[in-house]
């Protein structure tokens, strides 16, 4: 049965992360920081209408009052922006919250320099934004990598490009009103499981050799599937390498280098594009200690927020340090978009319109991850 609503999470605040599926307001011509990247999401104004609409709806419905967002278009923070499109259309629809955006360039910049970038969105009603920052990742196993394809792709002919990975993290730090407790929550989107073109390469690469071309050799060829960005076949797909390397690099940062070091109740949300015993979340969880709230609250046995091919996974995840975790009364996933057709969402392309749900259903691929916070009393985990 669908969920007309999120399970109650308790708390007197609450925390969310959600998945925008390329909000995008730029809808002809280039975009990004360089102006040159191609739009995604909403193909015209009709489309936009009624992705922002079903937004909207979805948002306000968590009952969040700071929200990771992901996939959210990377133009700036100005007034014509994505993010400030998005906070006048929820601040217009609803007198329960005041929202705002951070800012983290401080000078309505870009973050990153991918198309789509991850933010943070939150009540000023509810809570006081005191600091921000971004984390650019280093990637250094990218490197490696590419030297790999390069050795096959000057061979064959075949550019696979450096295309975008990890895009950067963004970190604020709050004052709770009720309670003028500081607690930090942190917006990631990590890299895709997708091949971006090394699969095309080595194919290509071996199709020339068997067909007898010189240049390269089948070791040339086996080194790089042997790579571990390359997928290994053990379920963790593409770039797991530069995913586990920006889960320990986040890890880092937020315990010894944010905001000068040392800070306490932090939350690390978004979409890792790694599963729970994949090594990205196990570096965050087992290994720099963190608490899965996801597994303590629902149990990632159990918990999913993502569909594909048939297969349900948790790909958004919740990892807070145990300051935090003392005081989360509740987690819940609201299964409003992992299980329904694309037929009844804001995308035209190729569907009939009958089909289309007006409602909060569909409104992304993801479904979003609530967490209930009471920093005046203590949680499971006191």
């Amino acid at each position: 049965a669908r969920e007309a609503a999120p399970a109650d999470v308790g708390g007197t605040l609450q925390v969310a992360t959600y998945n925008v599926l390329n909000y995008f307001t730029t809808l002809t011509g280039g975009t990004g920081p360089d102006g040159t990247l191609d739009p995604r999401g909403a193909d015209n104004a009709t489309e936009l209408e009624r992705q922002t609409v079903k937004l909207v709806e979805g948002i306000i419905g968590t009952g969040a009052e700071v929200l990771a967002l992901e996939e959210i278009e990377n133009n700036g923070f100005g007034s014509g922006s994505a993010i400030a499109t998005l906070v006048n259309e929820l601040n217009a629809a609803t007198d329960a919250h005041d929202y705002a955006f951070v800012d983290p360039t401080g000078v309505a910049g870009f973050v990153g320099s991918d198309a789509i970038m991850p933010a943070i969105i939150y009540d000023a009603a509810a809570v006081t934004l005191v600091h921000t920052e971004v984390l650019e990742y280093t990637e250094d196993t990218a490197a490696t990598t590419y030297a790999l394809a390069k050795v096959l792709s000057d061979v064959v002919g075949r550019d696979i490009g450096d295309y975008d990975r990890n895009r950067p993290s963004v970190a604020a730090t709050f004052v709770d009103a009720a309670t003028g407790t500081e607690f930090t929550v942190v917006a990631s989107h990590l890299k895709s499981k997708g091949d971006s073109g090394l699969v095309s390469l080595v194919n290509a690469a071996q199709a020339h050799v068997d067909g007898g071309g010189t240049g390269i050799t089948q070791a040339d060829i086996d080194a790089l599937k042997a790579d571990p960005n390359y997928d290994q076949g053990d379920g963790q797909g593409f770039w797991n390498a530069v995913r586990t390397e920006a889960a320990v690099e986040l890890g880092d940062w937020i315990a010894n280098s944010y905001n000068g070091g040392g800070v306490t109740n932090y939350l690390l949300l978004g979409d890792m594009n790694a599963y729970a015993e994949e090594d990205p979340v196990q570096a965050l969880d087992d290994d720099a200690g963190l608490v899965d709230l996801i597994d303590a609250f629902i149990g990632q046995d159990q918990a999913y927020s993502y569909v594909f091919d048939g297969m349900r996974g948790t790909l958004d995840q919740g990892l807070s340090d145990a300051d935090l975790a003392a005081h989360v009364t509740g987690v819940t996933e609201w299964h409003i978009n992992a299980d329904e057709p694309d037929l009844i969402g804001y995308d035209t392309s190729f569907k009939n319109p009958a089909f289309y749900n007006d409602g909060v259903y569909g409104s992304s691929d993801h479904d979003p991850l609530i967490i209930g916070l009471d920093f005046g009393t203590d949680g499971l985990f006191s």
